[in-house]
């Protein structure tokens, strides 16, 4: 039997706001634009993370760890955070721009 790898993160972040920054211009959003976001997990991407089609576009300022990844080709986004949680700051606005693409 194969074991799975843990991608989990060394602190819980349950219910925990953290401050993410926008990193890459391919994004939706403003590149160096900062805001909080409500997380209710405690899992990461297992990196590298290489892939033709994906971009890794917000990182957590305080641990780097990835929180956005997106296919602007196929319109795919996704999130390590919850932007319909009221601990989201602007996270309507969010929800708005993806759903407007």
């Amino acid at each position: 039997m194969r074991r799975s790898k843990n991608y989990s993160t060394k602190k819980i972040y349950h219910g925990f706001q953290s401050y993410v920054r926008v990193i890459n211009d391919k994004s939706l959003f403003k590149k160096g634009t900062n805001f909080k976001v409500g997380r209710y997990h405690s899992l990461r991407l297992n990196e590298p993370f290489k892939t033709k089609d994906f971009e890794i576009t917000m990182r957590c300022i305080k641990s780097n760890i990835a929180m956005s990844f997106e296919n602007n080709k196929d319109k795919i986004y996704g999130f390590q955070f919850h932007p319909e949680s009221f601990l989201t700051v602007n996270g309507n606005l969010l929800i708005k721009k993806i759903l407007s693409t």
